[in-house]
């Protein structure tokens, strides 16, 4: 799935636990950042994958800072 926005990302990965199946992935621009890994773990997630390639739709603003990064990122949940 792909998110533009922290709160899309929330969203998606809000009911996702081990007993409930879990398995969802999300794409965001995300910065590499401090700020960004501390915002993904106020509900549980982190990045799982930086892609080299970018084949949705390259660059774009970071979803939690708003700084332009050159791709997107894979995000879950951790449990």
């Amino acid at each position: 799935m792909l998110a533009n926005s922290i709160d899309e990302v929330e969203e998606i990965l809000r009911d996702v636990t081990a007993e409930r199946g879990g398995g969802k992935f999300v794409m965001a621009h995300l910065d590499d950042n401090p700020a960004c890994d501390a915002r993904l773990k106020e509900f549980k997630a982190t990045v799982r994958n930086i892609p080299l390639v970018d084949e949705y739709d390259g660059a774009g603003k970071c979803i939690v800072t708003g700084a332009q990064v050159d791709r997107r990122v894979v995000i879950a949940k951790s449990y």
